[in-house]
């Protein structure tokens, strides 16, 4: 059985997956490009070349529970919306290749870094007792904790092209022109274990 613990660790589980993830070496987010929102008439501004916004909805149910040793636990499940933004290249002006395309800063480079880093991906965590502080390591440990009842999942969102975006209200006027992508994942945990 997964064990039961609250979103909190699972956003900071999503958050050192996408930085630490080593599958792409010369692509790197660190922790100030990785970015919780949750307004979204406030965008964060784009301050580098690329950077990952993370938002999340309400819990909802599921079909699964587990029982075991006297207890019974709830499974319920969010969805996770990863946005990667990549700063508009100069190109020609009726052509997105480069954007897209760059081999060093591609847009499409920045939607595969996300579903690698997160697509059928377990999460975990250990507690640091000489640290004293919570680490979410990328492969487990025998002192691991798995966070998810089953691997986070890629599913298909609302949105099925980049958008590419321009400054266009007063929230999103301090961002350069930018292209963004909407990856949806399906992340299901445990509650709390109840005594039945």
């Amino acid at each position: 059985m997964a064990c039961q613990y609250n979103f909190y660790h699972i956003y900071n589980a999503i958050k050192a997956r996408l930085i630490n993830n080593a599958t792409v070496s010369t692509y790197k987010y660190n922790t100030t490009t990785v970015k919780l929102v949750a307004r979204p008439e406030l965008t964060p501004v784009l301050t580098g070349e690329r950077d990952v916004l993370i938002r999340f909805t309400k819990p909802y149910p599921t079909e699964g529970f587990h029982q075991g040793a006297g207890r019974l636990c709830s499974e319920v499940a969010r969805y996770v919306e990863v946005i990667p933004r990549t700063r508009l290249q100069t190109g020609q002006a009726d052509r997105d290749d480069n954007v897209l395309m760059n081999a060093s800063l591609g847009h499409m480079l920045s939607e595969e870094f996300v579903c690698d880093a997160l697509h059928l991906r377990e999460l975990w965590r250990e507690y640091d007792s000489q640290d004293e502080e919570w680490d979410y390591p990328l492969t487990p440990t025998a002192q691991s904790d798995r966070l998810l009842t089953e691997p986070m999942r890629l599913i298909e969102g609302p949105y099925p092209f980049a958008t590419e975006v321009s400054p266009v209200s007063k929230w999103d006027e301090e961002n350069p022109p930018h292209t963004k992508s909407s990856l949806l994942f399906e992340a299901k945990y445990a509650l709390l274990l109840e005594t039945t």
